[in-house]
């Protein structure tokens, strides 16, 4: 077949190139909640503010795509890409290349070559970890349950890990060692996965509080990790919310299948402001001013956007 040719036949759109869409009868919300509801929710709003800004939104499942394809897209030259999940490095450049304004939510890598918008993990575990203190905890526990090899070091992992370490160092608090535990999410009922993965915890668990002793605070992943926590915690004749405070991450403990077989809330979450990164996503696409009180700008090409702390016995924005 004949190459397609650039017609710009894409003017005034804006394409979103994604990895997961809302397929027709899925609640990602519910169903998988954490990442999956976190891309959808910027998805949204990058969709939303491009639609405000004057462009149209095209979705695109860029991994649907074949590479004549994604030629044939770029040959389109549309008004910009935006990159929402995966899409690879080479993609990015190509459309740079071919003077395609392009941005990237990337929470996996800030180096792509591209301005980047991503949650700032290590001022919000900085800011989590400095509430915990502020509160009286000197024993502050990191439990990475991780998903994969355990060797595979993901960089919004070492991000929090560097936040903990500033707020332990600022306020001359030991750090302690981080536990990580392989996290394998399995399709089975949401009680069963919740014991299961409770009793993997506990095991990795009883090294450090035979080491440590008990801890005043446990730094989880996530909100889904943070049940885990808890019930980790029971089998080892620890009482959460007595004995330890359970924080949690992501902001979605009322949203997961595990809040309705469990009374737990973790003591504090962070939200990391989703709609506001699809929001900064478009405006650093446009070049349009960002929200300076809540987005910083690193070398230039990489903003990081603040996350929020959440009392969910409030549930409010601290």
């Amino acid at each position: 077949t004949e190459n397609p040719k650039d017609v710009s036949a894409l003017e005034g759109v804006i394409a979103m190139l994604g990895e997961r869409g809302m397929r027709q009868g899925f609640d990602v919300e519910h169903e998988n909640a954490g990442t999956a509801a976190a891309d959808w929710d910027v998805e949204q709003h990058a969709n939303l503010h491009a639609i405000e800004s004057g462009y149209h939104a095209l979705g695109v499942q860029w991994q649907r795509l074949n590479n004549d394809g994604g030629r044939w897209l770029l040959a389109q030259r549309p008004a910009g890409l935006v990159a929402l999940r995966n899409v690879a490095p080479d993609v990015l450049r190509q459309a740079v290349k071919i003077g395609i304004p392009t941005v990237a939510f990337s929470e996996l890598n800030l180096a792509l070559g591209v301005p980047c918008v991503a949650s700032d993990h290590c001022g919000g575990m900085k800011a989590l970890t400095q509430h915990a203190i502020d509160h009286g905890a000197n024993k502050i526990l990191r439990l990475w349950a991780v998903s994969g090899s355990l060797d595979n070091r993901r960089p919004w992992l070492g991000q929090r890990d560097r936040g903990y370490l500033q707020a332990c160092q600022e306020n001359k608090i030991q750090p302690l060692p981080a536990i990580r535990v392989p996290h394998n999410l399995i399709n089975e009922p949401a009680d069963q996965q919740l014991h299961r993965n409770a009793r993997t915890i506990a095991g990795y668990m009883l090294e450090h509080v035979r080491d440590h002793g008990k801890m005043d605070v446990i730094l989880a992943t996530n909100d889904a990790a943070a049940f885990e926590v808890a019930e980790a915690c029971k089998l080892l004749d620890i009482k959460p919310g007595e004995d330890v405070a359970i924080y949690g991450y992501d902001n979605f403990y009322d949203l997961h299948p595990y809040s309705q077989h469990s009374t737990f809330k973790p003591v504090m979450t962070v939200d990391k402001s989703n709609s506001l990164i699809g929001r900064t996503l478009i405006d650093v696409l446009l070049g349009q001013p960002t929200d300076s009180s809540h987005v910083t700008c690193q070398d230039k090409t990489n903003h990081l956007v603040k996350p929020a702390l959440i009392d969910p016995a409030n549930s409010t924005a601290q």
